[in-house]
């Protein structure tokens, strides 16, 4: 190697060197501040909670029911940050296992299942005995995603559904909505940071679909949207089944 060529080596891995340092202290004080912000915003919470039981006026307890609709949105707000830092982190050391949809499918239904009932949405699954090769973190991440988008988007007395099909050698996992739906050339800018179909009515800040393409990426698995403005929306996640030569405790390094 010619000194140019050196000299040229050695600059180039300078770089990388300080790029990566940055990009560890960036994730380090981004989950720094995730974290330092849910303990005032939790005490925050219990005081308007202790309002909500003593004031009886109802002009007050109009703005302590604004107040916490507001907490509410700083904390679904707080906790996307959040999932977006672990899905960074997971993103360099994904082993890839087999993972059985049902348990995933269950847990959605029951930590959606009552907002679902409050506004008369019918949220259910079909049942599958479908395993396919994952992280079980980061998929049930992206499902978890996909599913507040449909609630965020779906009328009340709207329906939701999550359930999967074989395709060949993959598995497909959809999550249906009779909401909104999504005009033709807004489906190639959902998964972008900080995009909303709806600024104006929106409670978060547009990272709900773009943590769930960074995740499917960081898998290998294929994300899928189709829609009819007015009928509703189905989100898809590609997923390639597990094998019969597979055994429950084998692992593979994420492309």
């Amino acid at each position: 190697m010619s000194g140019q060529n050196a000299e040229d080596a050695a600059e180039t891995a300078q770089h990388e060197r300080c790029v990566n340092q940055d990009s560890s202290f960036l994730e380090l004080l981004l989950a720094m501040a995730c974290h330092d912000l849910r303990q005032p915003l939790q005490i925050i919470a219990s005081t308007n909670n202790w309002l909500d039981r003593h004031l009886v006026d109802p002009a007050e307890r109009v703005r302590v029911e604004r107040l916490g609709q507001g907490i509410a949105q700083l904390m679904r707000q707080l906790d996307q940050i959040t999932e977006a830092v672990h899905i960074y982190e997971r993103a360099h050391r994904i082993l890839l296992q087999p993972v059985a949809l049902q348990p995933i499918f269950v847990a959605l239904v029951d930590e959606h299942g009552v907002e679902a009932r409050e506004r008369g949405i019918r949220l259910r699954v079909c049942s599958t005995s479908a395993t396919v090769l994952t992280d079980a973190t980061l998929l049930q991440g992206i499902l978890r995603n996909l599913v507040r988008n449909a609630l965020k988007y779906t009328r009340n007395n709207g329906k939701i559904l999550i359930c999967c099909c074989r395709r060949s050698h993959t598995r497909r996992i959809d999550v249906y909505d009779n909401g909104a739906g999504i005009p033709a050339g807004m489906l190639t800018k959902v998964f972008d940071a900080f995009q909303q179909l709806d600024p104006v009515a929106s409670e978060g800040v547009g990272l709900g679909l773009f943590i769930v393409r960074r995740a499917a990426q960081a898998l290998g698995h294929e994300i899928r949207v189709r829609s009819n403005v007015g009928r509703g929306s189905c989100f898809s996640v590609i997923a390639e089944t597990v094998s019969p030569s597979w055994g429950s405790n084998s692992t593979r390094a994420a492309a």
